[in-house]
């Protein structure tokens, strides 16, 4: 007998908590009504009376049929909601800790390449690559990157044989020139290696001529020189020898070989960022 009342007093209580949700509550008030109208329809074959109790219970079938679809809409539609806003949260944080680093690396690479840069660096890729977001970059990006890095390995080891190829040319140039071969060899060399830090000229078969800013270096160094009383310098001399350098420099393989993996690399960074870029304006093109 306790038991039976105990047992009574359980599903009372579930009941009375599942009543309060409002889906269930929803769901049995529906009920409630459909029964109550068939029932009332069914009398009201019999009972002109219960016609009016049939409407009713219609009508209540029909509103809580109503209200129950309505929630259920507001529901989709708010959880809808909150799964737009929690990838808009995790975009957010991918694009502070993953693809907003990797798209300044990609930049800056793509910025050092094209002015020649020795030495350019995937700086933030390889802390990302050992970090715990790692598993998280895009398998194409992670990849591109990957082959990137190994690529730019090769121009970093193919710029430095093509510098010192380049330093060696333009000092025999210099060497061999009728004017500058009597200048003392700390000068003549200085000129020469000051005119081969001007990359673009050294590397870029259609830059003839060094920069404005070297090319008054240049000059500054042989008007030093001109203190001198035995030996003169003049402007025809200097670009004399530009032009033996630059054409030594065209018709050298090495330096050639340089500037055709320049090249290719650069198109494979700008890929990159161009592709890292992308990633990251994608989420938020969508949501907007």
């Amino acid at each position: 007998m306790l038991g039976s009342s105990v047992e009574w007093k359980v599903r009372l209580r579930r009941f009375v908590t599942w009543s309060r949700t409002p889906p269930f509550l929803l769901l049995f008030l529906w009920c409630l009504a459909v029964q109550v109208t068939v029932v009332a329809f069914v009398l009201s074959r019999t009972y002109t009376d219960a016609t009016l109790v049939y409407t009713l219970g219609l009508a209540s079938a029909t509103a809580v049929a109503g209200t129950d679809i309505a929630l259920w809409v507001q529901a989709y539609y708010s959880r809808l909601a909150q799964d737009r806003q929690f990838r808009g949260d995790l975009e957010v944080r991918y694009f502070e800790e993953i693809y907003g680093p990797l798209y300044e690396d990609s930049r800056k690479v793509v910025d050092a390449i094209e002015a020649y840069s020795p030495v350019p660096w995937l700086e933030q890729w390889g802390a990302i690559e050992r970090s715990r977001f790692a598993p998280f970059v895009d398998a194409g990006i992670r990849d591109g990157l990957i082959a990137l890095d190994a690529r730019i390995d090769g121009y970093r080891t193919s710029s430095l044989g093509a510098r010192q190829v380049a330093q060696t040319l333009a000092r025999a140039a210099f060497n061999s020139d009728r004017q500058f071969l009597y200048f003392e060899e700390g000068p003549r060399w200085a000129i020469a290696d000051m005119l081969v830090t001007d990359a673009r000229f050294v590397f870029d078969p259609a830059d003839e001529q060094p920069h404005a800013d070297y090319d008054r270096a240049l000059w500054g160094i042989i008007e030093s020189y001109n203190q001198r009383p035995l030996v003169k310098g003049t402007r025809e001399d200097l670009n004399r020898a530009i032009r033996a350098v630059k054409q030594s420099l065209v018709a050298d393989g090495i330096v050639k070989g340089f500037t055709d993996t320049r090249n290719r690399t650069l198109e494979e960074a700008t890929k990159m960022r161009d592709r890292i870029e992308r990633r990251m304006r994608s989420p938020f093109e969508q949501t907007n």
